[in-house]
C-alpha cells in the first residue's frame, strides 16, 4: 500500500479488506480488478486428526495468520454458534510450519498455499473453505491510486489485459507453467 501511495510502485495487490479499510481513513486508492473471485481462504487439520469442519475445533488449538484471514475466521465461528471460549487460539506467522509440527490441531491459510506445504512435508489434509460456510470473500484484488485509475486508463487496461493473458497462457499450458514457477 505504501509503495503505491508513495508512488514506488503504480499498482499493488492487497486483500478487499485492506482496500476497504484504506478508503475509510481516506487514502486515494481504489480497486480495478479482483484475482480470486471465489475466497481461497481456509481452515485446513492433518486428515488423521478427523477435523473435518467448524464445530470440531472444540477443545482444540487453532492456529491464526494475520489480517483478513482471521477476520473471516471469527465471523465464520460467530454465524454458527461456535463459542471461541472453548478454543485454544494462538497467533501465527506465514506457513504450515506449526500444524506439520503438531503444535496446532488446525490452521488458517490460503487453499492454494499451505495445505499443499503440509502434503509435501507427508501429511494428508482436510480443507474447510470459508466459503462452504457463507464467507466467499474476494482476494487479491489489484489497486492503483485514484489518480492513476483516472489519469491513464490505458496503462491500468494494459497491465489488466497483460494478466489476464498470462493467466490464459499458464492454464493452457500447465506444465509449462509449473515449470517456469519451479524454476
Amino acid at each position: 500500500m505504501d509503495a503505491v501511495l508513495e508512488e514506488q510502485a503504480t499498482f499493488g495487490v492487497k486483500s478487499a479488506s485492506e482496500i476497504l479499510e484504506a478508503r475509510a481513513e481516506g487514502l486515494p486508492v481504489s480497486a480495478f480488478a479482483v484475482v480470486y473471485q471465489h475466497s481461497p481462504l481456509c481452515c485446513y487439520s492433518p486428515e488423521k486428526s478427523g477435523i473435518t469442519k467448524p464445530q470440531d475445533f472444540v477443545g482444540k488449538t487453532v492456529g491464526l495468520k494475520p489480517g483478513q484471514i482471521t477476520i473471516a475466521y471469527l465471523v465464520m465461528l460467530s454465524k454458527l454458534g461456535i463459542d471461541r471460549s472453548q478454543i485454544s487460539e494462538v497467533q501465527l506467522g506465514y506457513g504450515a510450519d506449526d500444524l506439520i509440527a503438531g503444535t496446532t490441531d488446525v490452521s488458517t491459510g490460503f487453499s492454494i498455499n499451505e495445505p499443499h506445504q503440509t502434503i509435501e512435508a507427508g501429511h494428508d489434509v482436510n480443507i474447510m473453505l470459508f466459503a462452504d460456510y457463507g464467507l466467499d470473500v474476494y482476494d487479491d484484488v489489484l489497486f492503483a491510486t485514484e489518480d492513476t485509475i483516472e489519469n491513464e486508463p490505458e496503462l491500468v487496461g494494459g497491465l489488466l489485459r497483460a494478466m489476464l493473458q498470462g493467466w490464459q497462457c499458464a492454464i493452457e499450458n500447465e506444465e509449462e507453467a509449473v515449470e517456469i514457477v519451479l524454476k
